[in-house]
C-alpha cells in the first residue's frame, strides 16, 4: 500500500482551536484527551495527515474496480466482455461496507482494463464511488450508462 499525507497550513487562534488557511477550523481537544501543550496565539501551525492507500484501482492483485454497488460492478464487468476482457467480481469488506471489486485473472488484460475503465478518453470514464459525498449516486456511472 501506498503511503501518502496531506498538508495544510493555518496558525493557532485560541485555546485549542487552530484556523487553517482554508477558512475551517480544527479543535486539538477532538485530537487528544491528554495535556495540549501552551501555544502561542498566532503560531503558524502544519497538519500532516498521513494515511496508506489501498490500492482499489490499479490492478494490484488483478483488482481494477471496486464499487458499492454490485449492479455497477457487473455493468462493468459485461461492459469488459464486450472488449473481450474476462472479468470476475470477488466481493471484500472495508470499514464495515461490502465493496464489489472488479477481478481480471490475465496480467495481460489488467492495464487495458483500467484504461478502459478509467483512463482513456473513449473508454468509461468513470470516477470512484468515494470521489463522491457517502451515499450519493456515482455520477461518472450514471452518465455512462445513459449515454451508452
Amino acid at each position: 500500500m501506498a503511503r501518502k499525507s496531506i498538508e495544510m497550513d493555518g496558525y493557532y487562534k485560541d485555546k485549542k482551536i487552530i484556523e487553517m488557511n482554508n477558512g475551517h477550523i480544527i479543535d486539538l481537544s477532538l485530537f487528544s484527551k491528554t495535556h495540549i501543550p501552551s501555544i502561542p496565539y498566532g503560531t503558524k501551525v502544519e497538519v500532516i495527515i498521513k494515511y496508506e492507500e489501498i490500492d482499489l484501482l490499479n490492478g494490484t492483485n488483478g483488482i481494477v474496480w471496486s464499487t458499492y454497488s454490485s449492479s455497477q460492478a457487473d455493468t462493468i464487468k459485461n461492459a469488459l466482455f464486450v472488449q473481450n476482457i474476462f472479468a470476475e467480481i470477488t466481493k471484500t469488506i472495508l470499514v464495515n461496507e461490502m465493496l464489489y471489486c472488479v477481478f481480471i485473472a490475465s496480467k495481460e488484460d489488467i492495464g487495458k482494463a483500467i484504461d478502459f475503465i478509467w483512463k482513456e478518453e473513449n473508454g468509461m470514464r468513470l470516477k470512484p464511488d468515494w470521489h463522491y459525498r457517502r451515499n450519493e449516486k456515482n455520477e461518472s456511472f450514471n452518465k455512462w450508462t445513459n449515454v451508452y
